[in-house]
């Protein structure tokens, strides 16, 4: 199945960052949680249906 890294905005209107195939939810997660950028906001992880599978929020580092 494939499944999408997306940056949400503001407004919830997302943006796709990624995608990878893969055989599981947690098998996509560690792919794709390896490949957030450091730009700040939040991030979902969806699948192939639109549904949020995994949310973090990234952070500028000072």
């Amino acid at each position: 199945m494939k499944y999408r890294l997306m940056l949400a905005d503001f407004y919830k209107h997302a943006t796709l960052v990624d995608s990878v195939e893969a055989n599981s939810a947690e098998e996509a997660k560690e792919q794709l949680v390896s490949r957030i950028p450091s730009r700040v906001g939040e991030y979902w992880i969806v699948d192939a249906r639109g549904y949020i599978l995994y949310s973090t929020v990234a952070k500028e580092l000072s």
